[in-house]
C-alpha cells in the first residue's frame, strides 16, 4: 500500500483529501501517521477567542523531515498543500510567507529526491497575469502566462519553479485550486467562511477572531460585489483530486481545479445574508471593491478533461446556496462545541477551588 504524507494536514485542502479517501473504500493508499512527529496540541478549539492549532507537522523543520524520509519509499507520495495562505497576511509576515511556501518546498523537494518518491505541490492561481487574462474576459487555464501581483502568489510560483526545476518530470504534479471554500475550523481563508462567521459572531454577541478587523470592528472584504468569481465547496475539489490520484497519470502536469461556474460576489452576499438571517452586510463587513486585484477569475480545469473527458462534476456543486448552509452550519456547530468545552472547564475549575 502506498503511503502519502500529507503536509498542512489541519488546513481545509487537506482534510478534505484525506476525508475523501476514507469514504472512497479503496485501499490503495494509506495516509501516514505523524502524531509522533506533532508540535501542536490535537484539539480544534476556540479558547479564550483564540484558536488551538491541532497537530501538524512542521516543514520548515529539516531535522522532523529527516525522520519522514526515513518513513518513505520511491512508491510513496508527498502531498505539499500546507502554506501561507492569507494574502494580507503575507503582506504583513513576510519571513513567515516566504519561509512556509518557498524554503519549506525545497526542504520537502529534497526529501522527495532523496527517497525517490513523488510529489504533488500545491500553487494558486494568484500566480496568473489578471491584466492579460482579462483580456479574455476573466476566463484562464494552465497556459495562461503568469505574473503574481502579491507576495502570496510570488512565493507559492516560486515553490511551483523549484518543484518543476528540481524533480523528475514524471515525479512531479501542480495543483491550483480556484476559490475553495470549506467548513469551520478547516476552513481558515476563504472569505465566504469568513464574512459568514462574522456575521454569526456579531448577531450572538461573540469575539470574531479569524481575521483582523478595521478600526470600526468590520471585516474589510477586497472584492467587487459586481464582478464575478468561482467558489467551490472542498468536498468536490477533492474528488476532482482524486481522479488524479487514483488514475496516476497527471504526472507532470499543471492542474487548475474549478467548477467553472462563476456568478457575481453580491450573488455569494446575497446567500450570506439569507442563511444567517442577517438584514445588512454592511452592518459586519467594509466593501472595498478597488481592492479586487484579481477581477474576473474563471479558472478553467482544461488539461484535468483533457484527461477525464467523461468526468461528471456533481449537481450539487454548482449549489451555492447548499455549499454556504453547509459552511453555516458548521461555524454554529463549532462555537456551540467549544461553548460546551468552555463551561465545562469552568465547571470543573469551580470544583477545584471548593
Amino acid at each position: 500500500m502506498r503511503k502519502l504524507f500529507i503536509t498542512g494536514e489541519s488546513g481545509m485542502l487537506a482534510t478534505s483529501i484525506i476525508k475523501a479517501l476514507e469514504e472512497s473504500n479503496i485501499e490503495r493508499f494509506e495516509v501516514m501517521d505523524n502524531t509522533d512527529l506533532a508540535e501542536y496540541t490535537n484539539d480544534f478549539s476556540y479558547l479564550n477567542g483564540e484558536l488551538v492549532k491541532p497537530k501538524e507537522v512542521d516543514v520548515t523543520d529539516r531535522k522532523v523531515l529527516s525522520k519522514v524520509a526515513k518513513r518513505l519509499s520511491p512508491e510513496d507520495i508527498i502531498i505539499h498543500t500546507a502554506a501561507y495562505v492569507n494574502t494580507d497576511k503575507c503582506d504583513d509576515f513576510s519571513y513567515e510567507a516566504v519561509n512556509s511556501n518557498i524554503i519549506s518546498t525545497q526542504f520537502l523537494i529534497d526529501v522527495a529526491n532523496s527517497v525517490g518518491c513523488k510529489l504533488i505541490y500545491f500553487s494558486t492561481t494568484a500566480v496568473f497575469d489578471p491584466d492579460e487574462y482579462m483580456k479574455n474576459n476573466g476566463e484562464f487555464d494552465e497556459t495562461a502566462p503568469i505574473d503574481p501581483k502579491t507576495l502570496y502568489g510570488l512565493s507559492k510560483y516560486s515553490g511551483e519553479l523549484a518543484t518543476k526545476q528540481s524533480m523528475d518530470f514524471d515525479k512531479m504534479m501542480v495543483i491550483k485550486p480556484v476559490f475553495i471554500y470549506g467548513d469551520a475550523p478547516f476552513d481558515n481563508s476563504s472569505m465566504i467562511r469568513k464574512i459568514t462567521e462574522k456575521v454569526y459572531c456579531d448577531m450572538n454577541n461573540i469575539p470574531y477572531t479569524l481575521s483582523p478587523l478595521n478600526k470600526d470592528g468590520k471585516l474589510d472584504v477586497l472584492l467587487d460585489p459586481a464582478i464575478e468569481k468561482d467558489y467551490m465547496r472542498y468536498e468536490y475539489f477533492a474528488d476532482m483530486f482524486l481522479q488524479l490520484l487514483f488514475m496516476d497519470n497527471g504526472w507532470g502536469k499543471d492542474f487548475i481545479i474549478s467548477r467553472d461556474r462563476p456568478m457575481p460576489f453580491e450573488n455569494y452576499l446575497y446567500l450570506i445574508e439569507e442563511i444567517t438571517g442577517c438584514k445588512d452586510l454592511t452592518e459586519h463587513i467594509n466593501i472595498i471593491a478597488e481592492g479586487d486585484y484579481l477581477a474576473r477569475h474563471n479558472g478553467k480545469s482544461k488539461n484535468f478533461y483533457d484527461l477525464y473527458q467523461h468526468y461528471n462534476l456533481s449537481v450539487n456543486a454548482h449549489n451555492s446556496r447548499e455549499g454556504i448552509t453547509k459552511t453555516y452550519l458548521s461555524i454554529v456547530k463549532h462555537y456551540e462545541r467549544n461553548s460546551t468545552e468552555n463551561r465545562k472547564s469552568v465547571k470543573k475549575t469551580r470544583l477545584y477551588h471548593i
